[in-house]
This record gives structure tokens, C-alpha cells and sequence, in this order.
């Protein structure tokens, strides 16, 4: 198996996951700075939503050269999760070492 296609995929994946981070990070400043002590759980479900975005209309799947049986959609939607749960979601599946849990929108000091 030729590795070298899937790991330009997981490369975009990933470039996708950074930029989908940067403009949350982008748009959710002046509401940190307008009010400090908001609690933002939310923001998780508009970064979810972003990436699902970007990785939908960037037609990436990660799971076609990997797992050739998986239906192309599911591996496309399970694609969009991934790139909109942030770059440590990504970095946490594929490392091999065990998913864990990274708080990527801690509360302003």
C-alpha cells in the first residue's frame, strides 16, 4: 500500500483543523475581552460546525485509502468531525498512544 496519498490527506486534514482553530480563536476574542467571565462551552459546538464546514467543502476523507470498504460519505462526515474537533483531535487519533482529552478553549485569565 502506497502511504504516500493518505498521509497528503491527513496533512490537509490537519491544515484544515489549525485554520478551523485560528478563526475561532479569531472570532471568540472580542467576546473574551467584552466579557471575561462568560462561560464558553459553546464555542466547542461553533468550532464543530466550522470544521464540518471547511472539511466538507474541502471533499477530504481520510478513511478512502485506509479502509477501502467504509461508504466514501461516511468516511467524508467522520472526516468533517474530526477536522472540526481542532488539530489535538486529530493529533490524539493518530497518535496511537490513546486519545486524550485537551481543553482547546480554556477561560480567559
Amino acid at each position: 500500500m502506497d502511504f504516500t496519498k493518505p498521509l497528503g490527506v491527513f496533512a490537509a486534514a490537519l491544515l484544515l483543523a489549525v485554520a478551523n482553530k485560528a478563526i475561532v480563536d479569531y472570532l471568540a476574542g472580542p467576546v473574551r475581552k467584552r466579557f471575561p467571565d462568560i462561560d464558553l462551552w459553546w464555542l466547542l459546538y461553533v468550532s464543530l460546525g466550522t470544521g464540518f464546514a471547511m472539511g466538507w467543502f474541502a471533499n477530504i476523507n481520510l478513511f478512502a485509502e485506509l479502509i477501502p470498504t467504509m461508504a466514501p460519505l461516511a468516511g467524508k462526515i467522520l472526516t468533517c468531525v474530526i477536522t472540526g474537533g481542532g488539530a489535538s483531535l486529530l493529533h490524539d487519533i493518530f497518535d496511537g498512544n490513546g486519545a486524550t482529552v485537551y481543553n482547546i478553549y480554556p477561560k480567559a485569565q
